[in-house]
This record gives structure tokens, C-alpha cells and sequence, in this order.
């Protein structure tokens, strides 16, 4: 009998560390399910505003290349075009967020890194000294 007892017992707190797994995967799931949820909402309210904001640059920008130079509404339409572009770059990223898989491509400037690491060589040549 208390061979039983003890071997329900095991049982029973293996039972319960196999619902804790258990609930915690499904937390995991659920999180999951959330967040590829808000990446296709996000990718829906990009296109939604990707498309007036392209009207709205098309137009901004068909009319400064008809003002001349020196119009006082040229810069109101330059204005236009700038924020503008400063949306599409925010909606952009809002894109990049609901895409699932990211890949990270970026640009760097060499002369500029390569200046940057040769002003360590002193720093590190009196380190070693």
C-alpha cells in the first residue's frame, strides 16, 4: 500500500510538472499567434496608407514642377513632398515589423570605419607596451 501511495504520488507530481510544460507552451503558442496577428495588421495599415500618401506625392510633385522657382507655394508643396517621404519611411518600418522573416542589410561608409578602427591602434599599442 505504501508502495502504491508513494509510486501515485510520482504519478501525480510528474502529472503536475507536465501541466506546468504544458500551460507554458501554450502561453508560448498564444504569444506566437499575437504576434503574427499584429505583424499582418500592421502590414494591412501600411498598404492602406501607402497608397494615399503616393497620390498625395505624385500631385505635390507634378505641381512644384510646374511653379516657377520663385513661387511662395513651392515650398509649401516642398514641405509636402518631405513629410511625405518621412510617412513612407515610417511606414516602412512598420513593413519591416510584419515581416516574418528579417533580414538585416545595412551600408557602411569603409573610409569612414577604417579611420574610426585606426584611431584605436595607439590606445591599444600603449595597452600592450
Amino acid at each position: 500500500m505504501r508502495r502504491t501511495n508513494q509510486q501515485l504520488e510520482g504519478a501525480l507530481a510528474a502529472l503536475q510538472t507536465r501541466t506546468g510544460e504544458l500551460a507554458s507552451m501554450t502561453q508560448q503558442v498564444w504569444q506566437a499567434s499575437k504576434l503574427a496577428t499584429m505583424g499582418e495588421l500592421a502590414a494591412s495599415i501600411a498598404h492602406e496608407l501607402n497608397n494615399p500618401l503616393a497620390t498625395i506625392s505624385l500631385h505635390a510633385e507634378l505641381v512644384t514642377g510646374r511653379l516657377a522657382t520663385d513661387d511662395p507655394s513651392r515650398l509649401s508643396l516642398i514641405v509636402i513632398e518631405l513629410e511625405v517621404k518621412r510617412m513612407a519611411t515610417l511606414i516602412g518600418n512598420l513593413l519591416h515589423l510584419g515581416r516574418r522573416s528579417q533580414q538585416q542589410v545595412s551600408t557602411i561608409q569603409i573610409e569612414e570605419e577604417l579611420q574610426n578602427s585606426l584611431q584605436f591602434i595607439p590606445t591599444i599599442c600603449a595597452v600592450t607596451a
